[in-house]
């Protein structure tokens, strides 16, 4: 747990330095670790026992001078290549990629976490599993909103789903299963309303933002693939007002 009390004094050291008029970054979540451990039968027939934990990345709070970092585990580490994953644990990688929306909407974007799902392909196994900020998603500052949260849920869009405890042991997988871990994203910084339309067009070209949240949160109407300037300066025409912090709603203090 050492990672996640670092992660939130980080987090409430930059809120610090922001109520006191700097321009620190917004909030991020704690990276995602992911532990399963089971049994699965190999090729010669016998049983074998496999602990795999899997750190996933998160996205950072946007800055003063440019957007968040998407998915990164803490700073610099690298995260497992789905062939290593694949090669060496009874698992196959169904999907992995940026989740969208996940980025707090700003004048520069909180950082997007990620979506990773696996497929369970040992006998048996129990998933430990660890997702910060989750009823209070990261901050977005200075007119940036709050960052998306993350979460876990096992065969999604079956008659057998279930959303797992965010912190939680003992979840039972059998073969077969799906599971989707979605991490969090960063706060945005300054307002979504001051963020180039361009770029709110790339966002949503890239997968880092829907249509919806270009609309609903930027201000920004794509339609065809392209910027419809009209519709875009009518909508900003409406500026919501801002305050210094954004978690679900704009405050003055976040707690």
């Amino acid at each position: 747990m050492r990672g996640l009390t670092m992660m939130r004094l980080l987090a409430a050291i930059n809120g610090l330095l922001n109520v006191g008029g700097g321009k620190a970054p917004a909030a991020h979540s704690a990276y995602v670790v992911a532990m399963l451990r089971g049994s699965y039968t190999d090729d010669t027939g016998e049983s074998q026992r496999f602990l795999l934990v899997d750190g996933l990345g998160v996205g950072y709070g946007g800055r003063d001078h440019a957007d968040g970092i998407d998915a990164v585990y803490f700073v610099a580490q690298e995260n497992y290549p789905v062939e290593f994953l694949e090669t060496s644990y009874p698992v196959r990688l169904k999907s992995y990629g940026i989740a969208e929306d996940s980025g707090g909407p700003g004048r520069h974007r909180g950082g997007t976490g990620i979506v990773r799902e696996y497929e369970i392909l040992a006998d048996d196994a129990n998933l430990s599993i660890r997702i910060d900020s989750v009823r209070n998603p990261p901050w977005g500052v200075h007119g940036g909103m709050n960052g998306g949260s993350g979460y876990a849920v096992v065969n999604p869009g079956t008659p057998q789903e279930r959303k797992l405890v965010p912190l939680s042991d003992g979840n039972r997988l059998l073969k077969g299963d799906i599971l989707r871990i979605v991490t969090g994203g960063g706060g945005g910084f300054g307002h979504p309303y001051d963020r180039a339309a361009e770029d709110v067009l790339e966002d949503v070209l890239g997968g880092f933002v829907s249509r919806e949240s270009a609309e609903r949160d930027y201000g920004v109407v794509i339609a065809h693939g392209k910027v419809d300037a009209e519709a875009t300066q009518r909508r900003r025409a409406n500026r919501p007002a801002a305050k210094t912090f954004h978690r679900m709603e704009y405050v003055d203090v976040v707690s």
